[in-house]
């Protein structure tokens, strides 16, 4: 339910581009468009914090939202548009294939980074070592915070908002790059 402004932005988006692109056979605006709100949407997000409301993180996400619909499938357009009918089905499906591609190697990277950050700003948190505590013992839920003091709990969620500030600052510049290509 936290993501549905996400969802709901997306299909917007989509829809919405789809039946403007339909009257007016023009779709070089969404992508640049779309690429420009991802941009902003992962910059809005890298100002993440514990106290970040989720009034806020809805807007947030409503934006990369319209962002990702109207880019992902007007992409498939436009490589649909730029090979021969002949060529359809070839190029319809390489393009589902490295959009498919990019997505895992893409949560792949942002996990990896998300994991190095995370343990990053465990050990700066007084007494975490000690404690034994790391990134999984945040994964393991709330069953395990639950057992530790409050004002490090606090540190845990402190650090895990900084973390994920940090993955959106190392994703502005790839979406800066996919703006420019």
């Amino acid at each position: 339910l936290y993501m549905l402004p996400l969802i709901l932005g997306l299909l917007v988006a989509s829809i919405a581009s789809g039946r403007i692109i339909t009257k007016t056979g023009k779709y070089r605006f969404f992508p640049i468009f779309g690429n420009a709100l991802i941009v902003l949407g992962f910059f809005l997000f890298s100002h993440i914090t514990i106290y970040t409301s989720q009034i806020t993180l809805s807007i947030w996400m409503l934006v990369l939202g319209v962002g990702i619909g109207s880019f992902m499938q007007v992409m498939t357009l436009a490589v649909q548009n730029a090979v021969d009918s002949k060529d359809l089905g070839t190029a319809t499906s390489a393009a589902t294939f490295f959009r498919t591609l990019g997505g895992a190697l893409g949560t792949a990277i942002f996990g990896a980074v998300l994991t190095a950050r995370l343990t990053y700003h465990i050990k700066a948190i007084p007494g975490a070592q000690a404690a034994h505590i790391t990134p999984s013992t945040i994964q393991s839920g709330a069953n395990q915070l639950v057992r530790l003091p409050h004002e490090i709990v606090h540190e845990l969620l402190n650090a895990l908002a900084l973390s994920f500030h940090d993955v959106y600052l190392f994703g502005i510049p790839i979406a800066i790059a996919g703006l420019i290509i």
